[in-house]
């Protein structure tokens, strides 16, 4: 239970302390993989009937290549390369980059065992390097979108918690971004209706406080001059003492019936 509350000054590494769930992952990584090489194999049966020892040469090469790419995949998972990086668009485009050389790593490794002219493997060497150029360009311009809406979303939650309850994120997609966007701008307009109410009912109280305040003063200062007259000894007669008091009680309750 403590290493879940314990914070990074205790020495603990917050990203490693995050479930990775490699157990779920690596059952589907071998499905995946065993799923691959079947349908290679029976593709390149159908398609071209080599001999049963190539099948199991070309088999061979592909668990090999796969298992490799498995292993590597769930070690970057398990060690959060990619989260620790500071740049969301850096991790968008060197995860693109990595699928991709892992992609051209396992045709080029699988090329590699099984070709044997160096003329053909010079060549496949050179369209893998222009993959990869093609696929980091891709990837770079891909995520610029992605990264702009994230980074509008911070701008908005930034400027909704300074207080500025009447800005809105621009919808532009129905993705996930989309959805938080959405949901943003729900949040701020319930905050600034929110806010107008309790303008509204702050106004409210003070017209109140105004009006009854208003209304006392009048009475309150009829009391104190007619009890200030009797203590004072103002008054020597019984009978203005007796109306002063009448009109005391009858003032007091009008202002029971205010309250």
């Amino acid at each position: 239970m403590r290493a879940r509350f314990a914070s990074v000054d205790d020495g603990l590494d917050p990203i490693a302390d995050k479930p990775t769930g490699l157990g779920r992952w690596s059952a589907i990584g071998l499905v995946v993989v065993s799923a691959a090489i079947g349908f290679v194999l029976v593709l390149i049966e159908l398609a071209l009937h080599p001999p049963a020892s190539d099948l199991t040469t070309l088999a061979t090469f592909l668990a090999i290549s796969g298992g490799s790419t498995m292993l590597l995949v769930l070690g970057f998972r398990r060690f959060q390369f990619l989260v620790r990086l500071p740049s969301l668009r850096a991790r968008l485009i060197l995860g693109s980059v990595l699928t991709t050389t892992l992609a051209l790593i396992n045709v080029g490794f699988t090329a590699f065992l099984m070709f044997i002219s160096a003329h053909d493997l010079a060549l496949l060497a050179g369209l893998l390097a222009f993959s990869l150029g093609v696929s980091v360009f891709a990837a770079s311009a891909i995520t610029g979108p992605v990264v702009r809406s994230l980074r509008d979303l911070g701008t908005a939650v930034a400027k909704i918690s300074s207080g500025d309850l009447k800005v809105r994120v621009p919808v532009e997609s129905g993705d996930e971004v989309g959805v938080l966007a959405v949901s943003i701008n729900a949040m701020a307009a319930k905050l600034e209706a929110g806010a107008d109410k309790e303008r509204e009912l702050t106004q409210s109280r003070r017209e109140l406080v105004s009006a009854v305040s208003h209304d006392l003063r009048t009475p309150l200062a009829s009391i104190r001059v007619m009890v200030e007259s009797l203590v004072d000894g103002v008054v020597d007669d019984q009978e203005t003492a007796d109306r002063y008091l009448r009109n005391t009680l009858s003032e007091v309750e009008y202002l029971g019936q205010l309250v």
